[in-house]
């Protein structure tokens, strides 16, 4: 993917900042169809991150700019703006990696994260919302079915009709502490450990809602869940100060099952929105089916 913003204009923004300039040496980080990170070498001395990201992931710097005075360690971010639905970011350089965080690390940025107050404006994932998430994923499955694009979705619905049946059930519980500030995607690589400085970073997807989504979220979606692992880190995380309800059943599930279940169902939905909207190579479409599928029955097994 090329670059999102024209360098000369973009070369105008950092000199508001840095007045003598950067140079042209970039070290690529991070390139994805909607979001691209690099390290800005300056003419004198030292380093930035310049983060740029396609709408709909455009409400970074504003979350950002609403955590800098919280306890929830974030990267200083030195100027940003929004043009024609390409959001641009000047960031402090947290440095390159050192370690992966451990999991008492992870588990205080957890529980930091879920004590601060979110920017009102977040979307809200609370029970209504998660009883009609099934719902909704369904409907734009048939979308993509009507579309032409996804096809031999039989599988796919059963397990949806299936959740859907149970979702007045296990949406339940919701709203039980943590309940607030949820990174959504927090990941190892989301808790950056770096030569210089430790923060959370990657808050394109921020939203107010169960604490317990982060935490399952921590395993990532690529291998098959881990309730014992994510079971840890639940009871890692009560231990660092967590709401004590945070091991608590809810909707008829132990906490890691609950957690697990509507994690994959945030990831499926993220799917096919994104199926939807601005991944439509119809190349690609058996392969996020398939992905679908998979988490959807990982989902089902718990329930």
């Amino acid at each position: 993917m090329g670059p999102f913003l024209n360098d000369n204009l973009l070369d105008q923004y950092i000199r508001t900042v840095y007045p003598n300039g950067v140079t042209r040496n970039r070290d690529l980080l991070w390139d994805w169809r909607l979001s691209r990170v690099e390290r800005v070498f300056l003419d004198g001395g030292g380093t930035f991150i310049l983060k740029r990201s396609r709408h709909p992931l455009t409400d970074e710097a504003r979350v950002i700019h609403s955590l800098r005075e919280s306890d929830v360690p974030v990267p200083e971010l030195v100027m940003s703006c929004v043009d024609e639905d390409i959001l641009t970011m000047i960031l402090e350089d947290l440095g390159p990696p050192v370690r992966q965080p451990t999991l008492s690390e992870a588990a205080s940025a957890a529980v930091a994260l879920h004590r601060t107050a979110p920017p009102e404006w977040l979307p809200v994932l609370d029970e209504a919302a998660l009883r009609m998430l099934p719902a909704r994923i369904r409907r734009g499955v048939e979308d993509l079915t009507s579309s032409g694009r996804w096809q031999e979705v039989d599988e796919v619905c059963a397990l949806l009709d299936r959740i859907i049946a149970c979702a007045p059930r296990i949406s339940r519980g919701a709203s039980t502490p943590p309940f607030g500030l949820c990174h959504s995607e927090f990941h190892p690589t989301s808790l950056h450990v770096g030569t210089h400085r430790t923060a959370v970073v990657d808050w394109a997807r921020a939203f107010i809602g169960p604490g317990l989504l982060d935490l399952a979220s921590y395993g990532g979606t690529i291998d098959p869940p881990d309730p014992a692992a994510c079971r840890s880190l639940i009871e890692a995380y009560r231990a660092a100060g967590g709401s004590e309800e945070a091991t608590d059943q809810r909707g008829g599930l132990p906490a890691q099952d609950w957690a697990i279940v509507w994690h994959r169902l945030w990831a499926v939905d993220w799917h096919v929105e994104s199926c939807n909207t601005w991944m439509t190579e119809r190349e690609l479409d058996s392969i996020w089916q398939s992905a679908v599928e998979r988490h959807l029955g990982e989902a089902a097994s718990f329930i």
